[in-house]
């Protein structure tokens, strides 16, 4: 999709260059002009014929556009350009960079009501494009009905031909819409095949950059050529002032597939998506972000899909700023029903799984690191039997459980105000296993925590202390299980084997303890729960706080000895 906007740039910016001279009275005849051509910076152009309807511009006027001296500047001469219609049957832009050629042929351009260098209705039947020599190797693209409307070609040559002037310049319109009824685009030397449906695009406004595209396309190195550390340092400043310069109130394009070649295995595989879109890109930030009907299939049999991604407010300066930590920025993202079946490469077996849904919210970043996380994990589920005899299943397996399905929730929030990390929930649910959910609060954690440097951070998280900490199992699927198994391989009663399994868990976890009167309480509960799994609850608090260096050098007894501790068994 950057492609296709861009290649339409390229059609407006020779238009754009079309900085028409002095105008005349409106001529009743169409007004027809040959050979016009034009040299900018690596790019030239070539328009063999243009025929005018219902201007005051004389062949002289028009032809004057290409004039590399005359005085008039770029937007001086777009204002006098006004015409009922023009035609364009056929327009060349040829790029040579270093050692490579990129020939771009428009078809069938129409201007439609045409006043001071602003447009009504641009169309083009068809965009050819070809790109040879060394680089990226062998282009072909194809794009047919091409139209844009609400064109202003003055805001455009603004935009990518002068540096802004001033700092709080304000953007503009340029576009209120852009479509693109088909894409081809064929890479023959990579095995790769490109096409889209419709491209659509609306409300594309912007202000001119800190830098001109043009004087940033002088100073890029030549196609294929790797960039020096000053250029790569010079593109990625540009695309950041780009990000906060450029506006989009959303793109959309459907029918996507894309077929070729991996690499390096050199298989077949296929990609096909319904839908991607971006909505209302602003200051480098997309409101709405969307894929829809996702499919992979590859020549090992491999199979991915996925039928919705969703994400909202996801900011894309973080990415690219040069020097900081590059870190994916959004408030939420939906994912629903992933599944893959794919080849196991270390094993007969396959990996094989589908979730039902996730979803994460994320707020009150600090150095790209959200403090505030709320997500849920629905249905996570794996085929253990798809594995095979894995030693990493084989114990599941052999308790009866052919699947595993996990569900989950979190919420944790870092309060500012009391430096205080809380974790609300922690839980995770399995079908026919049970659950656990942790909760915790840990206090004097400053800012810092969030730091970009790592030093910083490692240095804030040891001054970290703990005040509070749950936890809750319940259900006992996989403790059953476990018993049956046990009772089956040693021919004993699984209710003797049950009571024998407490009496060892409640003197271990009080042995660990150091026996005291509070190891003893978790023991007993602990013991009870095995006996009879329902619910498990355990509740330490340590109101003056217990801290990892504290901890490390401590024995576990000694550090109960200082919390009040809570548990019971149901």
């Amino acid at each position: 999709m950057p492609s296709c906007i861009r290649n339409v740039t390229i059609l407006m910016a020779a238009l754009a260059a079309a900085c028409l001279a002095s105008p005349a009275r409106a001529q009743t005849k169409p007004v027809i002009v040959e050979g016009l051509a034009l040299e900018t910076g690596q790019t030239s152009y070539k328009i063999p014929k243009l025929t005018a309807e219902g201007t005051a511009l004389t062949a002289l006027d028009i032809a004057r556009i290409f004039d590399a001296k005359d005085a008039a500047t770029v937007d001086e001469r777009l204002a006098r350009l006004t015409a009922t219609r023009i035609l364009i049957p056929e327009m060349r832009a040829e790029t040579k960079s270093g050692e490579r050629q990129t020939l771009v042929v428009y078809r069938d351009v129409t201007l439609e009501n045409v006043a001071a260098g602003r447009i009504g209705v641009m169309r083009a039947a068809a965009m050819e494009q070809s790109a040879t020599g060394k680089g990226a190797g062998r282009v072909e693209a194809r794009y047919s009905g091409l139209v844009a409307k609400g064109v202003d070609m003055r805001q455009f040559a603004h935009v990518i031909s002068a540096p802004r002037a001033e700092d709080k310049e304000a953007v503009k319109t340029i576009e209120e819409e852009t479509s693109i009824e088909s894409v081809s685009i064929l890479f023959p030397d990579a095995g790769l095949d490109i096409r889209l449906g419709r491209v659509a695009a609306s409300g594309l406004r912007a202000r001119a950059l800190a830098e001109s595209p043009l004087h940033l396309a002088e100073r890029s190195p030549p196609s294929g050529a790797s960039p020096t550390q000053e250029q790569s340092a010079a593109m990625a400043l540009a695309l950041v002032d780009a990000l906060g310069s450029v506006e989009v109130g959303a793109i959309e394009a459907r029918d996507i597939s894309v077929v070729g070649l991996s690499a390096p295995a050199n298989k077949p595989f296929a990609i096909k998506i319904g839908r991607v879109a971006l909505n209302r890109l602003a200051a480098g930030t997309a409101q709405e972000a969307a894929v829809d009907n996702f499919s992979l299939e590859s020549a090992d049999g491999g199979h991915i899909a996925l039928r919705n991604l969703a994400l909202r407010g996801l900011d894309l300066n973080a990415l690219v700023r040069p020097g900081e930590r590059r870190t994916w920025k959004l408030d939420h993202a939906q994912l629903a029903d992933l599944a893959a079946d794919l080849p196991d490469a270390n094993s007969d077996g396959r990996i094989k799984f589908r979730i039902v849904g996730l979803s994460a919210d994320f707020a009150n970043y600090r150095e790209n690191v959200p403090t505030k996380i709320k997500a849920r994990l629905d249905r996570f589920n794996i085929d253990l039997a798809a594995r095979g005899d894995m030693p990493a299943t084989a114990q599941f397996t052999a308790l009866g459980y052919r699947d595993v399905e996990f569900s989950g929730d979190l919420q944790a929030e870092w309060r500012e105000q009391g430096q205080e990390l809380v974790v609300d929930q922690l839980r995770l649910d399995s079908k026919d296993m049970g659950a656990i959910t942790l909760a915790a609060s840990l206090g004097n954690v400053s800012a810092a925590l969030f730091s970009s440097s790592p030093i910083v951070s490692k240095a804030a998280a040891l001054t970290m202390n703990a005040t509070r900490l749950e936890a809750t199992l319940e259900g006992g699927g996989l403790i059953d299980r476990l018993m049956e198994q046990d009772a089956k391989a040693g021919g004993g009663d699984i209710g003797k084997l049950r009571v024998a399994y407490a009496h060892d868990i409640s003197s271990a976890t009080s042995g660990f303890f150091d026996n005291s009167e509070k190891a003893r309480r978790i023991g007993d509960a602990a013991g009870k729960f095995i006996l009879r799994p329902k619910r498990l609850h355990i509740k330490l608090t340590a109101p003056k706080g217990i801290g990892a260096l504290e901890a490390a050098m401590k024995k576990p007894g000694e550090i109960l000895n200082e919390v009040e501790v809570e548990a019971a068994a149901e």
